[in-house]
């Protein structure tokens, strides 16, 4: 039989549970956030609710199949996020670097910002493929402490930031993205998150994304370099 499954957190998704789980030929399954145990949350170190939420469909399912908790708890320390989505590049003086470069529209981008509860310096920007920043301006104006704007669609994002100029969210506008990571270094402190999210392609500045990002990790690993500890250098 087919093998379905659901997420009741989704309203149109709960509806379509509802509506084949009658069916005798298929299997539906729920799932929603809060059947992950507190242990296995506590061994899950991919950020924000969108990540939770794909393990909790992958829970059902390995549940289905009799995996029990302990097993599923013991395959997550080796588990990675796809390259460019959410991807922790390094951690520099307290301030974690996040690779998001997969993220082309102002929704996914949203999601990255809801994914961390840290103060948050966001790099967006890219080429221009005439969608709307309003909700994402207002987003970044509530969620970030600054954004660094590059590529063509620099003062639209920042333009929609601008609507909420009671939030007080910092905003640079820079010419490259080796800028934008240095800007967001002298920015940042202890504790921060620098995300790069753009919210847009990047065909205005690189190939594809995966060359964004790439570029963003040699530029954040050569930062690490620069701002070496002494010590950790004559080691």
């Amino acid at each position: 039989p087919a093998v379905s499954i659901f997420n009741d957190e989704d309203k149109i998704a709960a509806e379509w549970f509802e509506k084949y789980s009658k069916d005798a030929g298929r299997i539906c399954i729920r799932f929603s956030t809060d059947d992950v145990s507190k242990e296995i949350r506590d061994s899950f170190t991919l950020p924000g609710r969108a990540n939770l939420s794909n393990l909790a469909a992958a829970i059902a399912i390995a549940k289905y199949f009799g995996i029990d908790d302990g097993s599923i708890k013991n395959s997550l320390p080796g588990f990675k996020p796809l390259p460019h989505r959410l991807e922790l590049v390094e951690e520099i003086n307290g301030v974690r670097w996040y690779n998001d470069s997969i993220a082309t529209t102002p929704q996914s981008a949203i999601a990255a910002l809801e994914a961390f509860e840290e103060a948050k310096i966001i790099i967006a920007g890219g080429y221009d493929k005439n969608l709307p920043f309003d909700e994402f301006g207002q987003k970044i104006a509530t969620n970030a402490k600054a954004a660094i704007l590059i590529g063509q669609t620099a003062p639209k994002i920042a333009n929609a930031i601008q609507h909420f100029p009671e939030a007080g969210t910092k905003i640079e506008l820079v010419d490259s993205l080796a800028e934008a990571v240095q800007s967001a270094a002298h920015l940042a402190e202890n504790g921060d998150v620098i995300l790069l999210s753009p919210a847009c392609a990047s065909y205005d500045m690189f190939d594809n994304f995966q060359h964004r990002g790439h570029e963003f990790i040699r530029l954040v690993r050569a930062l690490s370099t620069e701002r070496a500890d002494p010590q950790t250098q004559n080691t």
